[in-house]
């Protein structure tokens, strides 16, 4: 095991955090909080996929003495976390402004 704090601390957090960002990418990814859209899901686990093998790539199997630091492992849980609030909030709106009709259009009662 590669995960030495005290010898390599910036190495051993990276891949800690490379493996908890891309657990919490799938399950984003798994759950759709806050994205309906496939494609969105999908690009989310196969970038949570590709994060989680690289960290356990790193933290176990790792043998050499360069590694490349991505600076989407520290970007992603961001956009993540926007694009679960704003579909928490359109879900909200979408209650409040009540049924539509099939062009979209406020339903009215007679």
């Amino acid at each position: 095991m590669n995960i030495d704090f005290a010898a390599e601390p910036l190495f051993s957090a990276y891949a800690v955090m490379l493996v908890i960002t891309g657990l919490g990418t799938i399950a984003f990814a798994a759950t759709g909080m806050g994205a309906e859209a496939v494609t969105t899901r999908l690009v989310a686990a196969v970038m949570g996929l590709a994060m989680a093998g690289y960290g356990v790539y790193l933290a176990f199997f790792f043998t050499g003495t360069d590694y490349h630091i991505l600076w989407q492992v520290f970007f992603a849980p961001v956009v993540l976390i926007a694009v679960v609030l704003k579909g928490i909030a359109d879900r909200r709106e979408a209650a409040l402004d009540g049924p539509a009709d099939y062009a979209g259009h406020q339903a009215t009662q007679v």
